[in-house]
């Protein structure tokens, strides 16, 4: 009765295994299938699992792309580093208004899309402060952050 027991704990352990692992590799055929239908290189993206999420990181001709999808396949959040004329001439209005010697090159842009939430983050150095900027998809300024540079002598 023991060895019957026993057993059948077995096999309910190893089913128990067998149903995680087919209900994580459909989660990560519905994250991918949801990246296929967003970007046309979804192929060439690299995917990992983390804390049950699963990360699709990829590099473009627009730059690094972070895409995160919930642990049953669902879209979470993406995170794109952009170049600053691919930014919403809203944006770049914004950022000029606030800096009219705006500068040439910038150290951050990033495109932050959620279901909650879209920002651009904006940063630049002048030639005494990094200024951090944070908008939303009207061009409104959530968020400035300034930090003086400190003298490296």
């Amino acid at each position: 009765m023991k060895k019957l027991f026993v057993q059948i704990l077995l096999l309910n352990v190893l089913f128990s295994f067998c149903n995680s692992q087919l209900q994580g590799q459909s989660a990560l055929e519905t994250a991918k299938a949801v990246l296929s239908d967003e970007f046309d290189n979804a192929q060439e993206f690299d995917w990992e699992e983390e804390e049950g999420e699963f990360i699709a990181t990829s590099f473009t001709e627009e730059g690094y792309i972070e895409v995160i999808f919930n642990p049953d396949g669902t879209w979470q959040q993406t995170s794109q580093n952009l170049e600053y004329q691919s930014l919403p001439e809203g944006i770049k209005s914004a950022v000029k208004k606030l800096y009219p010697k705006t500068p040439k090159y910038f150290d951050t842009v990033i495109h932050f899309q959620s279901a909650e939430i879209q920002k651009f983050i904006v940063g630049f150095e002048t030639e005494t402060e990094t200024i951090t900027l944070t908008f939303d998809e009207n061009a409104k300024l959530l968020n400035k952050n300034v930090e003086e540079i400190e003298d490296g002598f």
